[in-house]
């Protein structure tokens, strides 16, 4: 069964709002919590996707991390390390020289936003490209022992 990438985005803001956007098949809807933006996308996927019953639904929170970019993790398995990795991450842009090499060098995804997605070692690349389109880059972050990433 193929994979259904579904990322639902916490947008910035002092007031919740959440996007909710998919790969390879594109839906697109939102919600003021994350249960409605799920409840919103289960209902638009099962309209807009031929074989949804019959897709494996990969889920992906994603939070804001900069002005500009975001940390995603998938809702699997790994999710303690996952959120490792991203925290790991986060942490590193403290630092301000990193800080600015990350927002010069961080390549854009088509919406003008960089993400970057945390993974785990056995992640494959064929898993990380099903989460983006055509138009879109991803950056990519792994914790290893030793709290580096």
């Amino acid at each position: 069964m193929p994979n259904l990438h579904v990322i639902y985005r916490r947008e910035p803001g002092l007031t919740e709002q959440w996007s909710v956007y998919s790969f390879p098949e594109s839906v697109y809807t939102g919600g003021s919590s994350l249960a409605e933006a799920r409840s919103r996308f289960r209902e638009a996927a099962e309209y807009g996707v031929d074989d949804f019953a019959d897709r494996v639904l990969v889920e992906h929170i994603e939070e804001p991390l900069t002005e500009r970019a975001f940390i995603r993790t998938a809702v699997d398995r790994h999710s303690l390390d996952r959120r490792e990795a991203a925290k790991l991450f986060a942490g590193s842009l403290t630092f301000a020289v990193q800080a600015a090499a990350f927002d010069r060098d961080a390549p854009s995804a088509a919406d003008g936003t960089a993400v970057v997605v945390a993974c785990t070692p056995t992640d494959t690349v064929r898993w990380v490209l099903e989460q983006m389109g055509e138009k879109d880059a991803l950056s990519i972050c792994v914790a290893q022992p030793g709290d580096t990433v």
